[in-house]
């Protein structure tokens, strides 16, 4: 076992024209993306995965999912969901209702509602990282 890892998630989208959009994810240790539905539903994508460099042959799995237009994926780093550590730690459920409440389903407005509640978690600077990175499909 090295004492060097990190932590990744993969993405990839397949676009054809006149198709839906085809997401495949793979987590390695990472916090899994969550999929904001055109309709405001959010929910996890993914199966958590083993760190990168822990073992000689990790468990990575890729998982597909479809996406339809105005649907948006978050990918963000485990500075988010540890903020209020050690009292709190954001699971799955909180950053999926943290998304759920967003009005605007935009690209923008989600990123902005995930990083003020990680911002606002502290009256002091952020223990870790913060970064958020939204991608969204664009109408038909």
């Amino acid at each position: 076992m090295s004492d060097h890892f990190c932590t990744v998630v993969a993405v990839r989208l397949d676009i054809e024209p006149g198709t839906p959009v085809r997401l495949v994810a793979c987590s390695g240790g990472h916090p899994l993306p969550m999929l904001v539905r055109a309709g405001g539903s959010a929910e996890a994508i993914g199966r958590p995965g083993t760190l990168l460099g822990v073992v000689a042959d990790p468990d990575l799995i890729d998982v597909e999912v479809e996406m339809s237009p105005n649907d948006a994926l978050v990918l963000y780093t485990d500075g988010v969901t540890e903020a209020r550590a050690p009292e709190r730690v954001y699971g799955v459920a909180d950053l999926a209702a943290l998304l759920e409440a967003v009005p605007a389903r935009d690209a923008s407005s989600l990123a902005g509602a995930v990083e003020r509640e990680a911002l606002a978690a502290r009256d002091r600077e952020p223990r870790d990282d913060i970064a958020i990175l939204v991608l969204r499909v664009l109408g038909a």
